[in-house]
């Protein structure tokens, strides 16, 4: 309770204050009238301290740097046109050695592309359409057609990589399939065996046939003596069958091909008589 009566006591005591010095304060602080503006003296500023707004200083400067637009007399060819010219028409210095530059590369030799010139207004490069005189277009010759001239035929049984990659339609991954067949079986028995090599379809087939000479002849080779690498390169033969056909002549020791084998290895009448003419 007494401290409770003690903080009533000093709240009641700063109240009391507050309302003392509220009441006294007109006595102890008095106002002060403020002074007249006309009484005022005002020192002038030293010369070119003066202050002008920026947007009329700005229009003041426009006008007084404005340049008067000369336009070029009517029928004046647009070739002739030189670098004081465009700065008469009110572009500026870059502008103009931009626009003789198109002008001198023919990008303005048409009326409409003036309209794409964005530094000219639109009436101004409407007048220019009707004072500048523009080339007349070239009118293209009509191209005398001539026979295309007949490449050298190339031999494939003495051609390289790099003259096999000049063919049109040939393609490394070709060439190198092209060159191992070569290799192994010295040629082929028909261009449909071209068909097997990657990406080959009869339109390519046939511009190819047009570059390339004959086929070189085809050298069986006597099945006692064959391998692996030879039959990889026989496209009507799987992985499976020309391991089958090794196997079958290691373990019995044959020399010559049957025809109810190679049925079993799962050949048909076509693809036997392919592997009679590689094989003898």
């Amino acid at each position: 309770m007494n401290v409770l009566k003690s903080d009533l006591m000093a709240i009641l005591g700063a109240l009391l204050l507050f309302l003392i010095l509220r009441l006294l304060s007109p006595l102890l602080f008095q106002e002060v009238e403020p002074a007249n503006p006309a009484s005022l003296s005002v020192e002038p500023l030293p010369p070119g301290w003066e202050w002008s707004p920026p947007k009329k200083q700005y229009y003041e400067n426009a006008s007084h740097n404005r340049r008067a637009v000369l336009l070029p007399k009517a029928g004046t060819p647009l070739m002739d046109l030189t670098f004081e010219d465009w700065r008469n028409m009110g572009l500026s210095s870059a502008q103009a050695s931009l626009a003789l530059r198109w002008q001198q590369e023919g990008w303005l030799n048409r009326p409409d592309r003036l309209d794409r010139l964005s530094v000219l207004t639109g009436s101004l490069a409407l007048e220019l359409k009707q004072r500048l005189q523009f080339p007349q277009p070239i009118a293209k010759r009509n191209q005398e057609t001539r026979p295309r001239e007949a490449f050298p035929k190339l031999d494939l049984a003495l051609a390289d990589s790099l003259q096999l990659l000049q063919v049109p339609g040939l393609g490394p991954a070709m060439v190198s399939r092209i060159l191992r067949h070569l290799h192994f079986w010295g040629g082929w028995a028909d261009w449909d065996e071209w068909n097997s090599l990657p990406g080959m379809d009869s339109a390519r087939l046939s511009k190819i046939q047009e570059r390339l000479g004959p086929l070189p002849k085809l050298k069986p080779r006597s099945f006692v003596y064959i391998w692996y690498p030879e039959l990889e390169q026989l496209w009507f033969l799987s992985a499976r069958q020309q391991k089958a056909l090794l196997n079958w002549r290691n373990k019995t020791g044959v020399s010559t091909l049957q025809i109810e084998k190679c049925r079993e290895f799962g050949l048909d009448e076509d693809e036997i008589n392919w592997l009679n003419l590689y094989l003898k």
